[in-house]
């Protein structure tokens, strides 16, 4: 079982995964911190920000969503 861990954790794909994970996660961070700035400075104001911070937050979801489940629209799984 440890020859097993220490094979997954060197492998590349596992790394790449991970910063890929990471990468998702401070994105999400960085939006939270900027979304209400961002929003003032396009003239938004009062419930707007609420609204229109959720309905981007879902969008980008939904997106990352169909992204995992579904996969990338541009990759064909047919040989050409």
């Amino acid at each position: 079982m440890m020859e097993f861990m220490r094979e997954l954790f060197r492998s590349k794909l596992l790394w790449i995964a991970a910063f890929g994970y990471f990468v998702d996660l401070y994105d999400l961070v960085l939006y939270g911190v900027v979304r209400i700035d961002s929003l003032k400075d396009m003239g938004y104001t009062g419930s707007d920000l609420f609204s229109i911070g959720a309905v981007l937050l879902n969008f980008q979801m939904a997106v990352c969503s169909w992204w995992i489940f579904v996969g990338n629209p541009r990759r064909s799984s047919r040989p050409s």
